[in-house]
């Protein structure tokens, strides 16, 4: 590292929309860092709600509070690119209004990038919380490294092939220039936008991880990553435009294995949802999501599904077998590894 490279610099920034209820828990949790962030934008995408009012109150708190308010909704999207643009730091951190930070998120993540100043993001893991803000467990990603370090560009490319992303974008603090470099967020991405970046930036140069709990992801049903899996046809629309974006950053970035193994990932995050719908919709589109299989398989995990007690699990497992078969050793591993090495993952954070 560079001794006389200026020093890094974070803006967080939270982008609101009639969250006004959560909004307080997530700006508690970054007063009460252990490493204050240089600048915490806060960006109300024209809030019906308190949210303003809540946001205003943490000024005497955050010194380095900015408000901006929307006086109409552009959409969650728009208003990440609208940060990404006013943030002031050499990196950046979107702290979902809806979720919360642990204290040493910004110290942890900051010193990374003193150390490795060519990382495009850090990330660590996350627990998972219920709309009351209940603990409910781990998030049980991939854990690629076991002590804090980097990881550089040539092995994120077979950590990617080899199991599902382990970039939690709940803790993911970018770089600034990096991301303004990939063309920000797009908006044909929807909920999947700020994942898709991700990669972009781990693929291009390299990212750092922390095996650490840095973050709290409250999982609400009508939350916007949910809303989309809940959707199949916006999923395959996604999916449609996520495979145009990789083609067009040529196959030196996503390489046509990681594109076909994200694919068939993507198609059986949807399917699995259709599992637990209404039997319509699991017809209407089953046959979408596992095509170029034949209907004859769609039919039998229709089948399967119908089942009373066991259908469920019977019917996910068929359509892993169909979908996600070469997965199943990195998946097998990964689920015995929290099993029998990671259970003091399972407590909270005190």
């Amino acid at each position: 590292m560079r001794t006389d490279a200026p020093p890094c610099t974070l803006s967080v920034v939270v982008v609101n929309y009639n969250h006004g209820h959560f909004l307080a828990r997530c700006l508690e949790a970054i007063c009460a860092q252990t490493q204050a962030a240089d600048e915490v934008i806060v960006i109300d995408d024209a809030s019906t709600d308190d949210s303003v009012d809540v946001a205003h109150r943490f000024a005497p708190l955050l010194p380095q509070l900015r408000v901006i308010r929307h006086e109409r909704n552009r959409g969650v999207v728009a208003a990440m690119n609208e940060g990404l643009a006013e943030a002031r730091g050499t990196h950046v951190f979107f702290a979902a209004a809806d979720d919360w930070i642990e204290p040493d998120l910004v110290a942890l993540s900051m010193g990374m990038f003193e150390r490795f100043r060519s990382a495009g993001l850090c990330s660590a893991l996350i627990r998972l919380a219920g709309e009351s803000g209940d603990i409910t467990g781990p998030l049980r990603t991939h854990i690629p490294l076991r002590q804090a370090g980097y990881i550089a560009p040539d092995q994120v490319k077979p950590l990617l092939i080899r199991d599902e992303a382990w970039i939690n974008g709940n803790t993911a603090v970018i770089d600034r220039h990096a991301a303004l470099s990939c063309g920000g967020y797009r908006t044909e991405l929807g909920a999947f936008t700020d994942m898709f970046l991700n990669l972009q930036l781990a693929l291009r140069h390299g990212a750092c991880f922390i095996p650490q709990f840095l973050a709290v992801w409250r999982r609400a049903e009508a939350g916007y990553a949910s809303s989309l899996i809940a959707d199949p046809g916006g999923m395959m629309e996604t999916l449609e435009a996520a495979t145009r974006l990789m083609a067009d950053d040529g196959h030196d970035l996503f390489t046509p294995e990681h594109m076909r193994r994200w694919s068939a990932r993507w198609r059986f995050a949807a399917a699995r949802a259709l599992v637990y719908a209404a039997p319509d919709l699991r017809h209407r589109w089953l046959s979408v999501l596992l095509a170029p299989r034949s209907r004859q398989w769609a039919a039998a995990v229709e089948g399967l599904a119908g089942l009373p007690l066991v259908g469920a699990p019977l019917a996910i497992a068929a359509l892993f077998a169909l979908l996600r078969a070469p997965d199943l050793a990195a998946v097998t591993l990964r689920r015995l590894r929290w099993a029998l090495f990671h259970s003091r993952f399972e407590r909270p954070a005190p």
